[in-house]
């Protein structure tokens, strides 16, 4: 469940702009997102607040690398995390993270394989607060699917 300030600073999407689903398990859910071919699936978070750092748990099929890109707000990527390959797939078994010195507009997440499903379950973010940095726990799920 998200606190009350980030529903309304975060904004789930795909890249072409389509909405992404909230999937329901037992005890929990995950974000996915879908675009049609040749994009396929993939999750975009845009940030209506400063952010410079998150970490979010992944989950995909079987040998799929997951990448996380951050992107200042003229779009340029400025940092990336790639996952090592899945071995369970569905589960949320791997934390990618990313860190900036500049404000982070937008975070994405991209299977190797389109075609592969993708989630994204429990996002952090780092926050700035005027001169203070928090932690802010973006609780998106908690259960894989099954």
């Amino acid at each position: 469940m998200f606190s009350p300030q980030l529903r309304r600073a975060i904004d789930f999407r795909t890249s072409l702009g389509a909405a992404c689903r909230l999937q329901q398990g037992e005890g929990g859910s995950w974000v996915e997102g879908f675009d049609p071919y040749p994009t396929g699936f993939n999750v975009v978070a845009d940030f209506a607040i400063p952010v410079f750092g998150a970490s979010a748990k992944v989950a995909g099929g079987t040998d799929v690398r997951i990448t996380m890109k951050a992107k200042n707000a003229q779009g340029q990527i400025i940092a990336t995390a790639v996952s090592d390959p899945i071995t369970q797939p569905g589960q949320f078994a791997q934390t990618l993270s990313v860190k900036a010195k500049e404000p982070i507009a937008s975070l994405e997440w991209w299977p190797s394989v389109p075609n592969s499903l993708m989630g994204v379950d429990d996002l952090f973010v780092i926050v700035s607060l005027g001169n203070h940095h928090r932690r802010r726990h973006a609780k998106i799920s908690s259960k894989p699917p099954t």
